[in-house]
């Protein structure tokens, strides 16, 4: 039988080639592991933003709409309230 006999050194050769390459592969995938989550954090950053401002403009909305009743009911009871006036002193 003929048996590959490998020198100590030629072992340790392939065996640092081989931990070299997998540093690499890990290398690699850790930075696209890094890029993907850079990524998702800001998708997720722009869409907080985004939710941020649509209620921001929600609220100004309903505060327009709240300040219009407000001024519309005053008007309605001073205009009430004037013509209570009139025609209690115009008897």
């Amino acid at each position: 039988m003929n048996h590959d006999r490998h020198s100590k050194s030629e072992i340790d050769l392939k065996f640092s080639t081989f931990e070299d390459k997998m540093a690499s592969e890990f290398e690699l995938l850790n930075q696209k592991w890094d890029a993907s989550v850079q990524q998702i954090l800001s998708q997720t950053k722009v869409l907080l933003l985004e939710r941020e401002m649509i209620e921001k403009l929600a609220r100004e909305a309903e505060k327009k709409t709240t300040t219009r009743w407000f001024i519309g009911l005053i008007l309605s009871l001073t205009s009430l309230a004037i013509s209570i006036i009139l025609n209690f002193f115009l008897r």
